[in-house]
Order: C-alpha cells, then structure tokens, then sequence
C-alpha cells in the first residue's frame, strides 16, 4: 500500500490500520484468525521500528468486515489478547482500551480484518 506504516507526534505512535496480508506472498490468508496474527506480528514489528513496544498501546481500533466470524473463531482471545499477553504481560490483567468495527469492506476484498493503534513512545 502506498502510505507511511505510521507516524511519531509529540511522544505518540499513530500506525496506520495494520492489515494482515502475509508479508512474503502479499496475500491474505483465508482466515480471518490467520490475519489476525498477521496483524500482530506487524503491530509489534512497527510499534518497535517506530520507537514503542507494545506494552505502550493506549488504544487499538480493529475493524473487521464479519463481526459473526470474529467471534465465531475467537480472534479477540486467541488471536489479539493472547498474543498481548505473551509478548507484553503487563497486559493479562487489563489489556489496552479497544474499539471494535464492523465495516463493508477493506482496501483488499480478501482483507478480513485491519487494526489502528495508537501507543506511546518509549521516551
């Protein structure tokens, strides 16, 4: 996609919506559990090349084209908080503020699902 993988504002860390196309093919995986850890790995990845971590999420918009199927494969557990409490375990007890959207569709047809975040700095 043609725009920036995100932005660093005044000790905040805008990403743009986190998709979850597989980075070696360009194509996402049929499901959107697959994607959903697509996501992840890319939120980490970016959140650390952008000065953050993922300890440092204040709020991620998810928006999803099938609310049934998110919640029919549990992507919230399996996929976004369980990833979050492994790789940042201050958030098992109380994971980051969260907005959930069921939209039409995304940039790509095939594209399930994509996440906003906004974290802080490491500063």
């Amino acid at each position: 996609m043609p725009w920036a993988k995100g932005a660093v504002v005044g000790g905040l860390v805008f990403l743009s919506g986190v998709e979850g196309r597989d980075p070696a093919s360009d194509e996402a995986p049929p499901s959107m559990r697959a994607q959903a850890s697509n996501c992840m790995l890319k939120i980490k990845d970016r959140l650390e090349e952008l000065g953050s971590s993922l300890e440092n999420i204040a709020i991620m918009t998810i928006y999803v084209t099938d609310l049934d199927e998110y919640f029919r494969e549990r992507v919230d557990r399996h996929c976004i908080l369980g990833f979050l409490e492994e790789h940042a375990p201050t958030f098992a007890e109380v994971p980051p503020a969260e907005t959930l959207v069921e939209v039409s569709a995304l940039a790509r047809r095939s594209m399930k699902i994509e996440i906003d975040v906004i974290a802080a700095t490491n500063e």
